[in-house]
């Protein structure tokens, strides 16, 4: 269940059960069962989330760190 639900939380944009379930070659049903089980949807939001924080903060420190160096 968690090579699955990572297969899904790492398939971004193009994330969907059967997707998942083509490249795993498990069923729908099955995925399904395990993504409601263990509350996928709400923790791949979580995830995107996290990261697009973390992104932006990284994206912030280049700024400051190009803005210091050009007044240098």
């Amino acid at each position: 269940a968690f090579e699955a639900f990572a297969t899904y939380r790492d398939m971004a944009y193009q994330r969907s059960l059967a997707a998942v379930g083509w490249r795993l070659h498990k069923s729908r049903s099955l995925l399904s069962r395990w993504s409601a089980a263990h509350g996928w949807v709400k923790r791949v939001a979580a995830w995107d989330a996290y990261n697009r924080e973390s992104r932006n903060e990284l994206e912030q420190e280049r700024r400051r760190t190009r803005q210091s160096s050009m007044g240098n």
